[in-house]
């Protein structure tokens, strides 16, 4: 049963008002058909829209079935829209990108309707459209479109069908096709047709009402429809279209629109490229440099340095320390096997050979080994000697040395016992206390007296701990009391089972040193200047993405302009205007993947070409990296992250759009073109 209580409707202009309805009052059956007839500007549509929930803004009010429009909710009056009326236009009002069949869909989609594909299919047959369904419906003629439009508002079963010029864009005999079908609709539905055709309301209606200037001049019923149910599928189930329907929504209209689609994923991709790469460096590099910086750094080598409240490495403004300080370190537990004390006197082990007038030459490549380290205790390799002896106790000028450093001075064809006491001269830079003054070099031979099994990250000579101190005290003459030192480095014995225990033990309890392991201090050190690079680059990014989000905004922005007349429809049959932002909420989502995951792709794949090239460039070479170093490493959960990032910024960028669509006039909406 349809009320209409003094229902008036004045839209206020600049300089004067339009009373489009004044105090229009009527009363229908729940069947039949009625006609609204009158000429353009008589306020027939506007009554229409009324009827159907799509403008609430009026005085008076309107009855259905017991319940009041005029008292309803927002979310009500959407769920007035899809079961209680129905919506057939003049103007069609499809969405042209879309089939037939999936404009009926639309409307069971709101209901969530179980087998929307089968009820849609069998209305169209019903509307006599059997073999069109599938078809898009700009191919359909206007009588054909009408038909789908009458299938839509059929599709969840409503009491009332509102049909506003049904009959305008066709020609007499196919108008009167639609009226046929809807007058056949009448005998168990109420039938509005809003018409300026005297002869359409004469031959078809039950009921015709007139009205003019806004007002109803005549009522004249011809018969009395019979008395049937309402119809409704669902009256008290809210209208709401599902996450997953808005979704498929908008994954359809970026399927139509791929061409923008993809150029917009492209453009706003760059900023997700220079990020994953920044990332991917940052991991890569770290996860390359971690490794060789163990296998520099043996688990047990610590580093003593002065007390601090947080534990932290200081910084070289501390003062220097002298012998007695490095004794007290070492006197702090009897578990060092040895140590290495850095004199502020720099003493560096520029190459070595066995051909003292080559090493005397003092070029790089006069060298056998470049650069050895020697500032491994020999104490610390005394259980894996693989061929020879340890130094005697206090001589500092007998040397082991490591596996690989044998192999490089071994003559070819030669067996490595013939390096055993032979001569080995080490060319040191000896480093002035004052600075500006040149450094001094000199060659020292030592005694080659044993191996070990042990291959070292470059070149490396194992003396007794105090074997810089003694060299230094034969070279400048002066005695260790005197010398000033600004580093000190000890290694646990092997009889230390947890070594970040033992350094825990070592820093309890006293508050003069520092011990911290040398591996760890490193590669957090390594890591935090990594990540300063990573950040700025992420930042240097981050401006490309602004850009990147403006683009996506007003991709969206010209989308809700597009499917204006869209969003009108939607609205028509039930949709809400969450629905509404959830379509364009799930628009701007899509385009954020698609930039994420070509973005992460394109990452991808320029990580694995800076590895090939690093790995070109750098295996074998002096640094000893192999044939699979890393240097770029983008692992899975971080491009999953970028692309979860990227698809929210989306979202957000989205807001304003999809907000702007969501509080469009539906009427209005649906009249534009």
């Amino acid at each position: 049963m349809l009320e209409v209580k003094n229902v008036s409707k004045t839209y206020k202009m600049p300089k004067h008002e339009v009373h489009a309805l004044k105090d229009v009052s009527f009363t229908a059956g729940p069947t039949g058909m009625v006609a609204v007839l009158g000429p353009s500007g008589s306020g027939k549509t506007t009554l229409m829209n009324i009827l159907g929930a799509l403008d609430s803004d009026f005085q008076g009010d309107v009855v259905v079935n017991g319940r009041s429009l005029k008292q309803a909710k927002g979310r009500d009056l959407d769920t007035h829209r899809r079961d209680t009326v129905g919506f057939v236009f003049q103007n069609f009002a499809l969405v042209p990108s879309l089939s037939g069949q999936q404009n009926v869909e639309l409307a069971l989609e709101l209901s969530r309707y179980n087998g929307r594909s089968a009820r849609a299919r069998e209305l169209l047959e019903q509307m006599g459209l059997k073999g069109h369904t599938g078809k898009k419906v700009n191919r359909l003629s206007g009588g054909q479109k009408q038909r789908v439009a009458i299938a839509r508002a059929l599709a969840n079963d409503p009491a009332i069908i509102l049909a506003d010029e049904p009959t305008g864009s066709m020609d007499s005999a196919t108008g009167r096709q639609v009226m046929e079908l809807l007058k056949e609709l009448s005998r168990d539905k109420l039938v509005i047709v809003i018409t300026h055709s005297p002869r359409l309301a004469e031959d078809y209606a039950d009921r015709v009402v007139t009205m003019r200037d806004g007002e109803i001049v005549s009522d004249t019923e011809k018969s009395s429809g019979t008395t049937a149910p309402d119809g409704s599928l669902a009256q008290h189930r809210p209208a709401r279209m599902s996450l997953a329907g808005a979704a498929r929504h908008a994954l359809r209209s970026l399927w139509i629109k791929k061409g923008r689609t993809i150029a917009t994923a492209l453009g706003t991709s760059i900023g997700i490229i220079g990020i994953a790469l920044a990332i991917a460096l940052a991991s890569g590099a770290s996860a390359s440099f971690e490794a060789q910086i163990r296998e520099v750094f043996p688990i047990n080598n610590i580093t003593v340095t002065p007390y601090s409240d947080d534990g932290a490495m200081p910084g070289m403004g501390f003062e220097p320390w002298s012998y007695e300080d490095i004794q007290s370190a070492l006197e702090m537990s009897d578990q060092f096997s040895g140590y290495h004390a850095n004199p502020s006197r720099a003493l560096f082990a520029m190459g070595a050979g066995l051909d003292r007038e080559l090493v005397d030459e003092g070029s790089w490549d006069s060298y056998t080994l470049r650069s050895p380290d020697t500032s491994r205790p020999v104490e610390t390799v005394a259980d894996i000697i693989y061929m020879g002896r340890l130094p005697e106790e206090g001589n500092a000028f007998e040397v082991v040395l490591s596996l690989n450093s044998a192999n490089a001075l071994v003559e070819e064809g030669e067996d490595l016992a013939s390096l055993l006491g032979v001569p080995l001269y080490v060319r040191h830079l000896l480093g002035s206390e004052e600075p500006g003054v040149q450094p001094d070099q000199v060659t020292v031979e030592y005694e080659i007296v044993g191996i070990t099994s042990a291959n070292t990250f470059g070149d490396t000579l194992f003396l007794i701990s105090d074997a810089n101190i003694q060299l230094l005290e034969q070279q400048l003459g002066i005695d260790r009391q005197d010398m000033e030192f600004v580093g000190l480095t000890v290694y646990a014995d092997a009889s230390v089972g947890d070594v970040p225990e033992f350094i825990d033990e070592l820093n309890r309890g006293q508050s003069r040193f520092t011990y911290v392991s040398t591996l760890e201090s490193t590669i957090e050190g390594v890591n935090a200047t990594l990540g300063t690079i990573r950040n700025v680059l992420i930042g240097l990014s981050s401006i490309s993405i602004l850009v990147a989000l403006l683009m996506i905004a007003i991709v969206i922005f010209i989308s809700v302009l597009e499917k204006t007349q869209e969003i009108g429809i939607i609205r028509a049959v039930g949709g809400r205007r969450a629905d509404i932002r959830n379509i364009f909420f799930a628009e701007a989502a899509g385009v954020g993947l698609l930039s994420g995951l070509t973005g992460t792709g394109i990452a991808w794949v320029l990580s694995k070409l800076i590895n090939a090239i690093a790995s070109a460039s750098l295996g074998g070479g002096p640094m000893g990296a192999d044939a699979s170093f890393e240097i770029a490493r983008l692992s899975l959960p971080a491009a999953a992250g970028l692309v979860t990032v990227c698809m929210a910024l989306s979202v957000v960028s989205g807001y304003i759009p999809a907000r702007k669509a969501a509080a469009m006039d539906p009427v209005a909406a649906l009249r534009h073109k």
